[in-house]
């Protein structure tokens, strides 16, 4: 196999051979006929309908039940497979959601020619059943099937079936046969993300309602039927109102209120053929716009119709426009529109901006004339990709989604222009466009852009993924986004006339049929002869990065160019093929195309004779570059140098510029005082691989002028992280140093930390309901007060000799699981193992020094939490559990061991277990920005800034460090309004002992119960009673608050919430 898109003519003939058999094979399918009557209750919100089904077995096999989706009882309570996305997602509603918000279909009664059937729910799914029928259905053969049925309608804000006050979307609302095909049946549960798959046939609908309700639906009016011609006339009636309406700009002084029902009832007949879904939507404020639209292949007209309600009416006017240019764009592109109508309602709906069915689609709230059409624009192409092509949208969301999402694109670029700005989304000129450099990025761009967010945090998926193992984020970045863009870049690679060659062969050959990826790749080989696995297997089923590197450009600079060439390696790990474009300026004056090129190839091309600035790969950024920063070569010296920008936030990644940013800064503690600086980095949109931030602050003290600050450097690769971090900031922690003996007046020193993070993401599984993570972690703290062992004045610190260092290694293994079982409920456990090493000194008695020692730790800590969170009236109440386990074993390098016990003491131990844990009265290793480091030491007076720790691992408000280890149990409450109670425990062990001096502590046990206010990063704790509290204190005088800065970290942000 060749990747340069060709084959040797004897391979090249049996290839077509294949094709042509594969995509001409006209497979089974089932028909599923429906006859439907149904009456609207608007003061209930309830349906009542019958339905007569007509099954046609085509299939080689004889069936004896049919699955039969029953997808109201998706709304009927917590439990349903939707609820449970929904849960994952964040939404809780369905779980509290009072009964009249909810739903569900009832009094089904399924006979089959007069004889009562047997039927049962799925064993898991409340929305499936099974219904047996009356005796086996051979091949060939068709059944009649038929119930009553009732349907209580949701609220409109769950999902896509339900209504808003008196405006109603009726979908999937009715029983419905699942498919059954090759692979076997398909029964799948109702999802709000994770569409529809579903037989063709005839829908035949009979809808009654009162008579000043305006419908639309799949399907066309029958003529002469029921109250059909009526329903004609008035239409026309309202179409010409609302041109007037439009004329004189009614929506300024228009109200949006429902009018009173009519006493008088109505029915209209629909029918349609050749399609696999009926929906309709009603609406007694309908403002009515008709259009026509010629289709460019066979030149038949199509009625549109546009229907919307007086808030967005401004908006709306402009409907009939976007309805016939998506209409005609999609047919000329793919295939004619084989329907007589095409419609599109204005209603709410929460699960998207709009839904498409077949004729008609719904469309949200859109807030602009581009957003509108935008809407309008999909969800009208989905008439196509989903309608006509039936492919099953719950396991290949792509193929609709995704492929329409490039045509969206597509339609956009051809009717604004190819180099259109990012204006068309924002819907018009915007601040936001300038302060990020957005004046040249253009819309097409949007697709890669989404797709690199994800993928530069590692948290993106497969374009070829099961709806319900997409996070919320990749179905719309990767399904849409990410597909549209990739079928973009096999675009530039075919050629637009030999892409749509082969896309209208896919529409011609299985339009109203069930076609599978495969049948998608067979086509569109046949149609353009090339071998596409390269795209169809790599492309779309792995997360594998593309990744081209212009490599060389031997010309000259100036002058007559050398036809030395062009080199592009392929350093990513999909094929591709490349484009390089000559610019001067603005202005492309060359462009050389590269074959397909392999993961590791090399792709050569000579140099046009022609003058340039710089030569650019993929200027047109369609090959989804995951890093462009070597895309670029100047011709001249210091081309591509700028200065350094001054910016408060940053802007979108621009290979062509340099990403170095700053901005001023400010910080502030105990012991530095008020501290001014910059802050270097290269943060961009979306962040690369490597980043880097460098913050220097500088302050005044006694001791002159302070140089600190934070430096910090990340690697990030899929499940790996690489980080180097270094802070240096004036503190006054000591090691041994007893409190009595510090220096009241002393500023301290200048404590830098460094550290190494190497990081492993346990489970990549973005939906998986555990993630986990192994994390090594070496540090080393330089700086503490304590004089050194040979210091000329051992009472002053720094006053000469060797300072105290300290050393540690630690490793934490974490997992976090959501169950599924029960909604709510969490829970963490994490184990770190560790050594710390201290290098100090000793006394032989008051302030006499010996010699230096080192100490050394071995340590394990335990923690696990459970949580289990259930909305209340709205609001969410959580309820905690926290225990954690620590042991802490020591031994002193030295064999004066009885002279260093009699100075370390369990107030001031060296290393130990902090209840509350690490902070500013206990920080030998913690990585964190304290206000006052060392400040909270028993005996020193640190103020409200001495209390600050870190509260993790089930952390208790109490002054306990135990250098043995302990135990702690912690259970806790939050309302909703976000205030916590909570209670606990903690001992510990061998009573409390030092295991090298043998000291004691005041309390080796300890309670205590108290209030924790939770104000984002900020967290206060305050005990309300305690077990043995300090003498004299009262329980409140314990507080402590924690302060978690980090967490305001806008990629720490983002991070998290792509987890």
């Amino acid at each position: 196999m060749k990747l340069n898109g060709s084959f040797p003519p004897v391979l090249s003939l049996f290839l077509w051979a294949v094709a042509i058999q594969s995509v001409s094979a006209q497979s089974w399918q089932q028909q599923v006929d429906s006859d439907i009557r149904v009456t609207l209750d608007d003061q209930a919100h309830r349906l009542h309908g019958d339905i007569q089904i007509t099954y046609h077995n085509n299939s080689p096999e004889t069936l004896d039940f049919v699955w039969m989706h029953l997808w109201p009882n998706a709304y009927r309570n917590g439990k349903t497979a939707m609820a449970k996305q929904h849960y994952r997602d964040g939404d809780m509603f369905m779980f509290y959601a009072m009964s009249r918000d909810l739903g569900g279909i009832d009094s089904l009664a399924f006979t089959s020619a007069g004889q009562t059937l047997a039927w049962e729910p799925h064993p898991e799914h409340i929305d499936i059943a099974k219904v047996t029928l009356p005796a086996p259905l051979a091949p060939g053969e068709s059944v009649e099937i038929a119930t009553p049925f009732r349907v209580d309608l949701p609220s409109g804000s769950i999902s896509r079936l339900g209504h808003v006050g008196e405006s109603y979307q009726i979908t999937q609302w009715y029983p419905k046969p699942a498919v059954y095909d090759e692979d076997g049946w398909h029964p799948m549960p109702y999802l709000s993300q994770g569409e529809f798959f579903s037989e063709y046939g005839t829908f035949d609908v009979r809808i009654t309602l009162p008579s000043n309700y305006t419908v639309g639906a799949t399907g066309d009016f029958v003529p002469g039927s029921e109250n059909n011609d009526t329903e004609l006339e008035r239409l026309a009636q309202l179409v010409e109102e609302t041109e007037t309406w439009v004329t004189n700009e009614g929506w300024n002084d228009a109200t949006n209120d429902f009018p009173a029902s009519s006493e008088d009832l109505k029915t209209l007949h629909f029918r349609q053929s050749r399609v696999h879904d009926f929906a309709w939507f009603a609406d007694k404020r309908y403002k009515v716009l008709q259009g026509e639209v010629t289709l460019p292949g066979d030149g038949r007209a199509v009625t549109t119709w546009a229907m919307f309600t007086p808030e967005e009416g401004e908006l709306w006017q402009k409907a009939p426009e976007y309805l016939h240019d998506a209409t005609y764009y999609y047919s000329l592109w793919n295939g004619d529109y084989p329907y007589n109508q095409v419609t599109a309602v204005d209603g709410t709906i929460s699960a998207g901006g709009g839904m498409e069915y077949p004729n008609v689609t719904v469309i949200g709230r859109s807030g602009s004339d581009s957003g509108l059409e935008t809407v309008i624009v999909h969800e009208v192409g989905h008439n196509w990709f989903y309608g006509i092509l039936g492919s099953n949208e719950r396991e290949n969301a792509w193929m609709d989604e995704g492929i329409n999402s490039f045509n969206e694109t597509r339609y956009l670029l051809t009717k604004y222009g190819e180099d259109k700005d990012i204006s068309l989304l924002l819907g018009g000129e915007s601040n936001l466009a300038q302060r990020f450099e957005l004046d040249d990025f253009q819309y097409k761009w949007i697709d890669e852009l989404s797709y690199l967010f994800p993928a530069r945090f590692g948290a993106d998926q497969p374009i070829q993924c099961h709806s319900n193992s997409l996070t919320q984020l990749n179905y719309g970045a990767i399904i849409y986004k990410k597909t549209a863009a990739a079928f973009a870049m096999l675009q530039s690679h075919l050629g637009t006339e030999r892409f749509d060659a082969a896309m209208q062969l896919y529409f011609d050959t299985w339009k109203f049929r069930h076609p599978s990826p495969g049948d998608l790749q067979a086509a569109m080989e046949q149609s353009t002869g090339e071998d596409l696995s390269w795209f169809f297997e790599d492309w779309i089923q792995t997360t594998k990065r593309n990744d081209l590197k212009l490599v060389s450009v031997n010309a000259k600079s100036s002058g007559p160019a050398t036809f030395r060439g062009i080199k592009v390696r392929n350093v990513g790990e999909l094929s591709s093929s490349a484009r390089v474009s000559g610019l001067v300026g603005d202005a492309v004056v060359a462009v050389v195309d590269l074959p397909l090129m392999a993961p590791g190839e090399v792709g050569e091309a000579p140099v046009p004779q022609v003058d340039v600035d710089r030569w650019v790969l993929d200027h047109d950024r369609v090959t989804l570059d995951y890093d462009r920063s070597n895309n670029v070569r100047h011709t001249r010296m210091l081309g591509g140098v700028e200065p350094l920008q001054l910016r408060l936030l940053t802007r979108l990644e621009n290979p062509e510029k340099t990403h170095v940013f700053w901005a001023p800064a400010l910080g502030w503690n105990a012991h530095n005082g008020l501290m001014g600086g910059v802050v270097l980095h290269n943060l961009m949109l979306p962040p690369r691989d490597f980043t880097y931030q460098w913050t220097p602050l500088f302050s005044t003290s006694a001791e002159g002028m302070d140089f600190g600050g934070i430096l910090r450097l990340d690697w990030r690769k899929k499940d790996w992280h690489v980080g180097i971090r270094s802070s240096q900031f004036r503190a006054e922690e000591a090691l041994q140093m007893r409190p009595e003996v510090t220096n009241g007046d002393y500023d301290g020193e200048l404590l830098t930390r460094t550290s190494l993070e190497v990081e492993r993401t346990l489970n990549a599984n973005p939906v998986s309901d555990w993630k986990g993570y192994v994390r090594y972690e070496g540090v080393h703290l330089f700086g503490f007060v304590d004089p050194a062992p040979d210091a000329v004045y051992t009472l002053l610190p720094n006053s000469g000799g060797v300072r105290l260092q300290r050393r540690s290694s630690r490793l934490e293994a974490r997992t976090d699981q959501t169950s599924t079982a029960t909604p709510g409920l969490r829970q963490t456990g994490s184990l770190m193992l560790g050594t710390v090493a201290t290098d100090g000194y000793t006394f032989v008695d008051s302030f006499d020094v010996v010699n230096a020692a080192q100490v050394s730790h071995l340590f394990a800590d335990a923690w696990w939490h459970l949580d289990y969170t259930r909305p209340r009236a709205g609001r969410e109440h959580t309820w905690s559990i926290d225990a954690r386990v620590s042991r802490v074993r020591s031994d002193v390098g030295t064999s004066s061991t009885e002279l260093w016990s009699s100075d370390r003491n369990i107030d001031v131990p060296d290393f130990g277990t902090a209840l509350a844990g690490t902070g500013a009265h206990f920080d030998p290793l913690a990585d964190q920005l304290l206000l006052n480091r060392g400040g909270g030491m028993p005996g020193v007076d640190g103020g409200w800034t001495g209390r600050q720790a870190a509260l993790d691992r089930g952390g208790l408000p109490l002054d306990m460090v135990a250098p043995t280890g302990l135990w702690s149990v912690r259970g806790a409450f939050r309302h909703g309004i976000g205030v916590e109670v909570f209670a606990g425990a903690a001992g510990a062990w061998d009573d409390g002992r030092d295991n090298v001096g043998g000291a004691s502590l005041t309390h080796a046990f300890n309670a205590v119960a108290g209030v924790s206010v939770p104000l984002g990063p900020l967290e206060i704790q305050v005990p309300v009673w305690v077990a043995n509290p300090a003498e004299g204190a009262q329980p409140w005088d314990g507080w402590m608050f924690k302060l978690d800065l980090r967490a305001l970290n806008p990629l720490t942000l983002a991070r998290k919430n792509l987890q």
